[in-house]
């Protein structure tokens, strides 16, 4: 028999008490021979010793050293086995980790901050013809028109996002400007918009249609140097407010002006100030040439600004009081684009646009200038006619 079957009979239980004695003897003795020789080199001699102790022959020891011998190499092989298994699925782990933080930094990182500013390449709506409307070109045109009318009533805008808050964008604007079609004014201002701060390449030609300080200040270019076959933007200076209902009557659509088929926007009083201080330049198109496209806005949160019935002129002041309150209330629920560190020429402040809100609201639309586009002589017509104070004319490019 065997040392194995005997070590076999003794895990059964099936061994002699004195049988089980020898086997357990010799299990101690193994147990310390592994331990010397995992420290130590078997000295000379140490086969001899072990044909001498327990009546074991040499045959019966190589045996047992072969044994385990193996059985020690099928354990090295299984620890070696389970450190690989352990190393390959620690770089696995490793390798879909840094391919999961790297997607995460370049797709889901940029729009996770985008997110906390403003996002002007937000499509929230679609035009007729299914063109997609930003957030951008919907907040600029509704801006533009109550403070930068000149860049004009029918604006495009383009944008493309960096990721992290970072755009760039283009504004376009091409639009006729007499009901001829004789002369078409076309404006092109890129830049980008970088976090909070809205910043344009051409940035002194945007600014000068917001520069208006001496527009309306009451004096006369020399009207007769005009060139007859250019238009102009022509700032028409009042001698005192005039009711809207009036303005409309007689200085809107009157051939004689050149007024009829042209944009025409007006500034109007928005404070109890003194004259000089309520000039904020604030006010909107009076003439459906001037109207913004319509499809963006909710009808119910902004009459006036969402007409449903088409295209039409503020001919009464009950219409231009509804319409004044569409666009302030538009800007002030939009006030992250008023928050912009920007290059739009706007100090703006909610505030401000609730505290002119109230003054027309309760006082009417009264109409202090106003602006439209026009030959010399339209234009010198319109310096001569009743209560104008000045026109300042400035080339249309």
């Amino acid at each position: 028999m065997t040392y194995r079957e005997r070590l076999e009979l003794y895990s059964q239980g099936k061994l002699s008490e004195q049988e089980i004695i020898e086997i357990e003897k010799e299990l101690e003795k193994q147990e310390a021979l592994s331990d010397y020789l995992f420290e130590h080199q078997a000295p000379p001699g140490m086969d001899d010793l072990f044909e001498n102790e327990s009546g074991f022959d040499s045959e019966s020891m190589k045996g047992i050293s072969a044994s385990v011998s193996d059985d020690s190499k099928d354990v090295a092989k299984q620890i070696n086995g389970a450190i690989r298994r352990a190393f390959i699925k620690t770089g696995v782990i490793a390798a879909a980790v840094a391919v999961i933080l790297t997607l995460f930094i370049v797709f889901a990182l940029p729009h996770i901050v985008s997110a906390f500013y403003y996002d002007p390449a937000k499509v929230v709506a679609t035009d007729d013809n299914g063109n997609a409307i930003t957030q951008l070109e919907s907040d600029l045109s509704v801006y533009a028109e109550l403070a930068i009318p000149e860049i004009g009533p029918e604006i495009r805008v383009g944008t493309n996002g960096y990721g992290y808050g970072n755009y760039s964008y283009y504004i376009d604007s091409q639009f006729q400007v007499d009901a001829d079609q004789k002369w078409s004014i076309n404006n092109t201002f890129t830049g980008i918009i970088k976090r909070d701060s809205f910043l344009c390449y051409n940035y002194e030609d945007f600014m000068s249609y917001n520069n208006w300080s001496g527009y309306f200040d009451g004096g006369s270019d020399d009207i007769s140097k005009m060139d007859q076959n250019r238009p102009y933007y022509a700032y028409v200076t009042f001698n005192e407010t005039i009711p809207y209902g009036k303005f409309y009557d007689n200085y809107v659509q009157i051939d004689k002006y050149g007024t009829n088929g042209s944009w025409v926007w007006c500034g109007i009083q928005v404070s109890s100030e003194e004259k000089s201080d309520y000039h904020k330049n604030l006010g909107f198109y009076a003439t459906s040439g001037g109207n913004i496209s319509r499809e963006m806005f909710d009808e119910e949160e902004y009459p006036g600004l969402a007409w449903s019935k088409g295209y039409q002129d503020l001919e009464t002041e009950e219409q231009a009081i509804e319409y004044f309150g569409s666009i302030t209330k538009y800007l002030k629920d939009n006030e992250q684009f008023l928050g912009l560190d920007d290059q739009l020429g706007s100090d703006m402040e909610t505030e401000e646009l609730d505290e002119a809100s109230t003054f027309v609201s309760s006082n009417g639309v009264n109409v202090y200038g106003f602006i439209y586009v026009s030959d010399k002589e339209h234009i010198e017509a319109l310096s001569k006619a009743p209560n104008v104070k000045g026109i300042s004319v400035v080339k249309a490019e």
